[in-house]
């Protein structure tokens, strides 16, 4: 994600069965499970009464979003129930918080029944399973983080935190300041800390756990970071270095370990720069990969791993293809091989190349449908966690999404 010179089986976060809960506008709480093409909610209390509403989830041919009501599972003292089966068509590229409210009638007696609203479409995308935001909108070196704040926070769930400097208590005091102003906005806090834990060789300090712990003890508002951003292209980074595969996940698990040993609740997050062995021939970011990559050592124990290959990347890699659907077919071949190598319980993140180039310019129609690949992709593959663009500010040779037209950052922002 952070580039260098040429720099659910359809619904997220629900693999077989999991459980979550979430807040109704209207204050109801209840929780749910997703599995087979059904979403579940159960012990819903309605009237104090406990009762299960399952809809039935799908995707069209087109991409859209089939939601319905399907079946409303009540006691069996319950006289008579009955529900909405009007189904609700909405279009990711369109609207994807389009509200519809789906209600049940509950009669106990005959005197006496209730009508309650069990689920209102608007909340299912308010309260997405995967998180969607921007890189960079709170980076020291991309422009004004605050401005960059205010401008992602009506789209944006996440801000990306990272400051300049190399002392973890001065790097504690910045990106406090960038915590707070994220949390006020109702944003994600995703903090960098590749500079708490390693140096400008990209070796673990000998004392990360004493420049963590002096980190961690500066920022007042720890409790409410979302993720901390370890290390970028982890094995580009060991290949330039010099480092074996085993030396390289072993510094990169004591970091993720110290993080998860002091905040057990927040998300550790990687990138890695390619992802198979059967690809160590290919050179799309100018290096191979050599087979025991991971075959021998697998991920190191990221909570979510992404990996960086943007369609804007193609024309510098030499390949003699360059369409969007050779892109596509040359991204899919990287996810799959992703996830041969995932941990179990390991998610993905999804990183869409949101910039341009001055040599590589990108069509209105041609965002579409890179937007609508990876929208794709985030609503038929549970294992996702995160959709990160990349990036919102422009930066040296890159236009990012804040510098594009009007129409293709509303593409985006729809995300």
């Amino acid at each position: 994600m952070l580039k260098r010179s040429v720099t659910s089986s359809y619904f997220l976060f629900f693999v077989a069965i999991s459980f979550f809960n979430i807040t109704l506008s209207h204050g109801e709480e209840y929780s749910a499970t997703y599995s087979g093409g059904n979403f579940k909610i159960f012990n819903l209390n309605v009237a104090g009464i406990h009762v299960e509403a399952v809809f039935s989830v799908s995707i069209g041919n087109e991409g859209e979003i089939l939601f319905s009501l399907k079946q409303v599972n009540a006691p069996s003292g319950m006289k008579e129930s009955s529900y909405g089966e009007d189904n609700v068509i909405t279009i990711p590229t369109v609207n994807l918080g389009k509200e519809k409210t789906y209600c049940l009638k509950l009669q106990y007696k005959p005197e006496i029944s209730t009508v309650m609203t069990v689920f209102v479409l608007s909340d299912w995308f308010v309260n997405e399973q995967s998180v969607f935001g921007v890189a960079f909108n709170a980076t020291d070196g991309f422009g004004n983080w605050k401005e960059n704040l205010q401008e992602t926070s009506e789209f944006s769930k996440i801000a990306m935190i990272m400051s300049n400097g190399n002392n973890p208590t001065e790097i504690a005091i910045a990106d406090s300041k960038k915590i707070d102003r994220a949390t006020e906005l109702g944003m994600k806090p995703l903090v960098v800390l590749s500079s708490i834990f390693f140096n400008e060789n990209y070796s673990l300090y000998e004392d990360y756990e004493e420049r963590f712990q002096t980190y961690i003890k500066k920022i007042k508002n720890k409790n409410v970071i979302w993720g901390t951003y370890l290390i970028d292209e982890y094995d580009w980074i060991a290949i330039q270095h010099g480092y074996s595969p085993k030396k390289m996940r072993t510094m990169v698990n004591k970091a993720i370990a110290l993080v998860k040993n002091v905040l057990p609740t927040v998300l550790t997050i990687g990138v890695a720069a390619t992802v198979a062995d059967d690809l160590k021939k290919e050179t799309l970011l100018g290096f191979p990969i050599s087979a025991d990559w991971y075959a021998e050592y697998g991920f190191p124990n990221f909570d979510l791993i992404g990996f960086d290959l943007y369609w804007t990347q193609f024309p510098l890699c030499g390949y003699a293809d360059n369409s969007l659907d050779n892109f596509f077919k040359t991204w899919e071949k990287y996810a799959e091989n992703l996830k041969d190598f995932l941990h179990p319980g390991q998610k993905t993140v999804l990183i869409p190349g949101t910039y341009e180039t001055a040599d590589s310019p990108i069509s209105v129609e041609e965002h579409l449908r890179l937007f609508s690949f990876y929208k794709n992709k985030q609503l038929t593959d549970p294992r996702v966690g995160a959709v990160i663009c990349f990036l919102w500010p422009s930066t040296s040779g890159m236009i990012g999404l804040r510098d594009l037209s009007t129409k293709k950052k509303e593409i985006w922002e729809n995300f």
